[in-house]
């Protein structure tokens, strides 16, 4: 793990715009999840909580109006279970429909 940045009075510095809240929030993780947690820390040289402090900053600032990286591929197949569960073929309205709507997705 690497050290990281200290003021004047020895206190850690945020890396964010903002000082770091003073609650700390532990979460349990499933065991497969929390080895590769540990194995990311590992190869980044970062601390367990560093990498999921991290990850927590870039999902919650992301805009809800952003559209998540979801491939197309995902999207499609999406697109199939919705429309197996509503018994539509893939030339139905309802499968255009959705097309149109992955296409303005992409834009």
């Amino acid at each position: 793990m690497r050290d990281q940045p200290k003021d004047e009075l020895g206190r850690f510095i945020s890396p964010y715009s903002e000082p770091l809240s003073k609650k700390i929030v532990g979460v349990r993780l499933p065991k497969s999840i929390y080895e590769r947690l540990l194995e990311l820390a590992s190869q980044q040289s970062k601390s367990p909580g560093e990498i999921l402090r991290e990850l927590a900053v870039t999902v919650l600032t992301q805009s809800d109006s952003q559209p998540q990286n979801i491939s197309e591929d995902t999207l499609k197949q999406i697109r199939d279970t919705v429309l197996s569960k509503l018994k539509l073929g893939k030339q139905s309205q309802g499968a255009k429909a959705i097309n149109q709507f992955i296409k303005e997705l992409r834009e």
